[in-house]
Order: C-alpha cells, then structure tokens, then sequence
C-alpha cells in the first residue's frame, strides 16, 4: 500500500473516530452531571489536568520517536530502526521510576485536599505509570506508517472505555467509573500495541544498551519537543484562567462556549499534518529534494482547505449551535467567534510551515516559537480582557498566533529549504484568495439577527461550503495535490468498477 492509501485510510477512520467522539461526549454531559453531579464531573476534570502534567515526565521521547523511527526507515535496513528504538527505550524506562514517585506523590497531596479523588485517583494513576513505558509501541507503529491499525485499534479503545464508563455510572459505582473505564481503554490500546510490534514487526525490536553518548543524542532533541509541549499549555490552557481571574468564572464559561465549536473542530485540521509526518520524514531521509517540498506543499494545502471548511461552517452555525447547546445567554457573539476562528486559521497556517520545518529538524525553533506565542497570547489576552473584556480576549489568542507562531513559522522553513519566504508563501496564496471570497460573505451574516436560527444559519453553511468547495476544485485539481487526489480516488474506482462487472454478469 502506498503511503498516500495509507494516510487516506488512517484519517478516513480517525475522522469518522473524532466525530463520533465529539457528538458522544456531547450527548454524555447533561448524562454525568445528572448521575454524578456537578463536584464529581469537576474532580473527574481535575484529575485529567494532572494526567497532562504528569504526561510532561515524558520529556517528549516518546513524541518524537515516530519522526526518527519514520527517517530510519527512509535511510534504509533494518538497524537503523533498531538503534533508534533502543535509545527511546532504554530513556522511557529509566524515567517510568520517576514518573511512578512522582505518581505517589500527586496522589499524597491530591487525596488529601480531596479525599473522596483518592481512590479513583489511585485507579488513574496506577494505569498511567503501567502504561508510561507501554506507549513507545504506539509512537514505533505511526513511524513505521502503521497507520490504519493505530487508527482503528484507538476508535476500538475509546469505545470500550466509554461503554464501560456508562455501564458502571448506570450500576452506581460514581466516579470510579471514569477510572476504571479510561484505565482500561489506555492498557488495552497500548497492550494491542504491543502484540501487533511484536508479532508483525519484530526486527524494529532493541534492548540493548545503546550507551551514554546515543542517549543524550535522542534526549537532545527530545527535550525541545517537551519544551513546545509545555509552551502549548500557555497557549490552550490558560485563557479560561485569565479570565476567570481577571474578570469572573461565569465569563469564563460564555467564553468557553462561544470557542467550543472551534476549538473541538480545530483538531480534525491537524490530524493531516500529523498523520503525514511519519511519511515526510522518511521522504527527507530517502534525500529526494524534489519529492519532499511537493509532498508537504499538498500536505500543507489539504490542511488548509479542511481548515477553511471549518471555519466556514463554524463561522455560520455558531450562534445557532450556542444558542441550542447551552442558551443564548452563553454566546459571547459573533466578534468573539470570529476572532476565535482567525486565531485558528492563523495557527493552522503557522503549523503547515512548521509541520515541515519540524521534519527537517527545527524542533529547537518550534519550542521558542511555541514559547513566543503562549507568553503573547497570555499578555495579550489579560491586558485584552481588562480592556475589552471578552472580545479583547479573543484578540489576545489571534495576537500570539498571528506575531509569536505564524510568521516564524514561514522563516524556520524558509530557512532549512534555502529557499525564499515569498515562495513558501506562493504555496497557499491561491488557496488564502478563494478561501476569503467564500468566507467574507458568511462573516457578514454572522453578524446579523438571523445567525441564532437554525434553519437560516444551516443554509448560510451550505451556500458557504458549496461555493468553497467550488473554488477549491481548482486546487485539487492541480499539482501537487492532484497527484495524490488520483492516488485516492483510483483504488475506490476500480472497486465500484468491478462491482457494477458483477451486478451486469
């Protein structure tokens, strides 16, 4: 299977994965806050931003792992892959120690301020230490572009854990429920994981001691993955804080509701540009120039052009889907989601040139440009809010992507292709141009009385995509992504092909 079918294959499931996701998690949160209540729901979130601190331990070994596994691959013969799987193995065990005290420790002080979180804290905590060093299986597979059975064996996952949560709430077991159900869900997906290395791909096997120096050449590098990782926290984790601080926590939930839409949907964006990454990587290291700027140019313009259907839907339906979700009382208005889409589309458009970047090495600059834009976007949205109040909070966001991400972007890959800034930013000026003449109009009803009915704001989507996706056929349509649009298509023409053969025999 080529890799084009192969990250085709991979997001067609993880898309239809995330959605079902989204609507599911929906739908079970008017179910939890009547069976558990409000004071459990919000120790079971607490608990969960314990688990992403906690996560940091990693230092970002494991984050890392499919680039190089992906460019040992690229280099050829099995080796290679074995020496980079040695070094993250032998870094993820010697810190699995670490993270366990550190365990013991959050649970001490967590237990005690909240007596009641002890015991299934304990549940969480124990499940995530066991399968701290159990993750390096997952990052092996997507590096060696083992994409449709991560994908699918990570739907299989959440759906297990979900169904037992459920399960469990409904027998009255409270919040040991979320526990057991997201401490089961992870060992399975990561012990699947396991079995499928071990029995499907056993030369990418390696425990030997790869000495001191091939460890601080594998923690180098890692270090500033888990350094942007950290930034990203002042980006995506902060603003609710602020504020709830600076102005009041029930501002903070308006805010919360008006980017929900945006917020869930920008992630489906991303998820090509990751899921290409295990591929471009070992593009770079198969050393073909050529094939490398065009495979991220079209990797580049599909994130885009999903990005731009997004927002364009957003854009339209989001006073609606607020005003529905949670009541009207709880839309910040169409400024503050306008903005909360800009800052996206910026973000986005910076990740396009880093996802690149990155892939050639510049993991020391997306740390400071992480870092850049999280201390922007903090100052920015205080100093917004006490200003503006929300919509000054808003701006803050678009502020640190817009100066701290998005330009620095296109210069750190500028810069590893040796190439000029103006022609990297050639490679989405066609897209930026027919992307505004079907946004613009869709901006502007948003501002106007009709945005809040669903009917009017539906068809405000529709018209909006059909003509974006009108445009967008001209892209397509053309190099580079024309390519492999007919690498996608051809396969599912040649089922239906041999399908209509057997309906006329």
């Amino acid at each position: 299977m080529s890799r084009t079918a192969r990250i085709a294959r991979a997001l067609t499931i993880g898309y239809g994965y995330q959605a079902v996701v989204a609507a599911t998690g929906l739908l079970l949160t008017p179910f939890l806050l009547s069976r558990l209540g409000v004071v459990d729901v919000g120790r079971w979130l607490v608990a969960g931003q314990v688990l992403g601190l906690i996560g940091l331990l990693d230092l970002g070994v494991t984050a890392l792992l499919p680039r190089e596994v992906a460019r040992a691959t690229g280099s050829g013969g099995e080796e290679p892959v074995a020496e980079v799987v040695r070094r993250a193995f032998w870094l993820v065990w010697l810190q699995t120690p670490f993270v366990a005290l550190v365990g013991v420790a959050v649970w001490i002080g967590v237990s005690e301020a909240n007596p009641d979180l002890g015991g299934p804290l304990a549940v969480v905590l124990a499940a995530f230490v066991i399968q701290f060093p159990l993750r390096l299986s997952g990052a092996i597979l997507t590096g060696l572009q083992d994409l449709t059975f991560c994908a699918a064996t990570t739907a299989a996952g959440w759906a297990i854990s979900t169904a037992m949560s459920v399960g469990m709430v409904l027998a009255g077991w409270g919040l040991y429920s979320l526990a057991v159900g997201w401490a089961t869900g992870q060992l399975l997906v990561c012990g699947t994981y396991w079995i499928r290395l071990r029995y499907r791909f056993r030369t990418a096997y390696g425990f030997a001691w790869p000495g001191r120096g091939g460890l601080w050449v594998q923690l180098r590098a890692s270090l500033w993955i888990s350094l942007a990782q950290l930034a990203q926290l002042l980006v995506a984790g902060t603003d609710l804080l602020v504020i709830a601080w600076l102005l009041d926590p029930a501002t903070a939930v308006v805010y919360s509701c008006t980017t929900k839409l945006a917020s869930l949907l920008s992630n489906q964006c991303y998820a090509i540009g990751l899921t290409a990454q295990p591929a471009l990587a070992q593009l770079r290291a198969g050393g073909d120039a050529v094939q490398f700027r065009s495979a991220s140019r079209a990797t580049g313009l599909a994130l885009m052009m999903v990005s731009g259907a997004v927002a364009i839907g957003v854009t339209a339906v989001n006073g609606a889907f607020v005003t529905a979700w949670v009541g009207a009382n709880q839309y910040a208005g169409p400024g503050v989601s306008a903005l909360a889409v800009a800052a996206m589309l910026s973000r986005h458009l910076g990740f396009v040139w880093w996802n690149s970047a990155y892939v050639l090495g510049a993991e020391r600059g997306i740390a400071f440009a992480r870092i850049a834009d999280g201390l922007i976007t903090v100052a920015a949205t205080a100093l917004g809010a006490v200003s503006f109040g929300l919509i000054g909070a808003a701006m803050g966001s678009l502020a640190g992507a817009a100066i701290g991400f998005l330009p620095t972007g296109l210069k750190a890959l500028a810069d590893k292709l040796q190439i000029s800034k103006w022609e990297i930013f050639g490679w989405v000026a066609g897209w930026i141009i027919r992307f505004h003449l079907a946004y613009v109009p869709v901006v502007i009803f948003s501002f106007t009385p009709l945005v809040r009915s669903p009917w009017y704001s539906g068809a405000c989507a529709l018209i909006g995509l059909a003509l974006y996706g009108g445009l967008m056929y001209g892209i397509a349509a053309t190099s580079p992504l024309r390519q492999y649009r007919d690498r996608v298509i051809a396969p599912i023409r040649n089922r239906f092909g041999r399908l209509a053969k057997r309906g006329c025999a």
